[in-house]
């Protein structure tokens, strides 16, 4: 996982090593799943694991209005580093997060 953050806040974000509280300072855009549990509620129990509380003020099912909207100012987002494609690239900085998060596999969709 990794916290995206638009281009024109780098300065926020000098180094290349973030940690939730720092992340907890800014609007957070989060990707949700339409039903059942997903990254929203890992992300969410990471963030109360160590005793922040993040100010989520966009959910959305989909990963590139996430991205869109980041790279537009809106806020900043934390998701897994291979969503992060190539035409994306140059529109914001990716930055890694100290806390770990548990590893997730993509869902293979057999029992």
């Amino acid at each position: 996982m990794v916290c995206v953050v638009p281009r024109k806040w780098e300065h926020l974000f000098p180094l290349e090593l973030v940690t939730l509280k720092e992340i907890a300072q800014h609007d957070l855009l989060l990707t949700r799943r339409i039903s059942g549990q997903g990254m929203y509620d890992m992300i969410l129990e990471q963030f109360e694991k160590n005793g922040q509380h993040p100010n989520v003020i966009l959910d959305c099912p989909d990963i590139s209005t996430i991205l869109t909207l980041v790279s537009a100012g809106m806020g900043i987002t934390i998701i897994p580093k291979s969503e992060i494609h190539l035409a994306y690239e140059g529109k914001f900085k990716t930055i890694a997060i100290k806390e770990s998060f548990p590893l997730t596999k993509p869902c293979s969709g057999l029992p």
